[in-house]
């Protein structure tokens, strides 16, 4: 797995960052609700200065296969998993180019 942060190039600490984040946005919630803001409104603001970003590397049959970044490491876990059971590079060619369209950060 990749990660891409202007913070750090470690993963772990890129997923404690992410966990702090996390905790953060329960903070963010309360207050949202105290001010009326809607979660989808605080997402698309956050999303114009995402600061981390996931993308998976495989090697099959001789080929290296990397999908997109991805926002959340929720997603590229699931997608992982699935690159993970592939064994034909023209399946994993296909499940690249459908998170391409999935997930269109690059």
């Amino acid at each position: 797995m990749a990660v891409y942060s202007p913070i750090s190039t470690e993963l772990e600490e890129a997923i404690e960052w992410l966990a702090e984040v996390t905790h953060k946005f329960e903070e963010v919630d309360a207050t949202m609700k105290e001010s009326g803001t809607s979660f989808d409104q605080a997402v698309e603001v956050l999303n114009r200065g995402v600061l981390l970003k996931f993308k998976i590397v495989r090697g099959i049959q001789k080929q290296t296969v990397d999908t997109p970044f991805m926002m959340d490491l929720a997603s590229a876990l699931a997608i992982r998993s699935k690159l993970e059971a592939i064994s034909k590079i023209a399946a994993a060619r296909k499940l690249v180019e459908d998170c391409r369209t999935e997930f269109p950060l690059g």
